[in-house]
């Protein structure tokens, strides 16, 4: 069975275009039209950001709400972290040994935290 990989996020992806997944072409052709008509970008994100203040509000702040909770979660758990990956020293999908990092299943004062190679890792993020 041949893998293809992608030029700019490494994953194992079908082919779409130029070696590229589907994300990633779709951030390349949206990074060349912004580079070749930049008033009208400017425009469009200005009529979309008028249009939808209230939206992106409630998203910003939601995100940043998420970050910071996130952020103290995570500062309590890299001890906790360091001692899983060297008790563990596998990833708890594939069984790999390199790149191992935690993964927080749930956060909150018992937070789980299983340990993944970056590639799972990657992967369960993007389902």
């Amino acid at each position: 069975m041949v893998r293809i990989i992608c030029k700019e996020c490494k994953e194992f992806l079908p082919k779409f275009a130029k070696g590229l997944c589907m994300n990633c072409y779709q951030r390349l052709k949206t990074r060349e039209y912004r580079e070749k008509n930049p008033k009208k970008y400017r425009k469009r994100t200005k009529e979309f950001q008028d249009s939808h203040r209230d939206l992106i509000r409630k998203s910003n702040r939601k995100s940043y709400i998420n970050h910071k909770y996130k952020r103290l979660i995570k500062s309590k758990d890299t001890q906790k972290i360091k001692e899983l990956k060297e008790k563990i020293n596998q990833c708890g999908e594939c069984g790999s040994k390199e790149n191992l990092e935690g993964h927080h299943v749930t956060y909150n004062n018992n937070s789980v935290i299983r340990i993944l190679c970056i590639v799972c890792h990657r992967k369960l993020h993007r389902k």
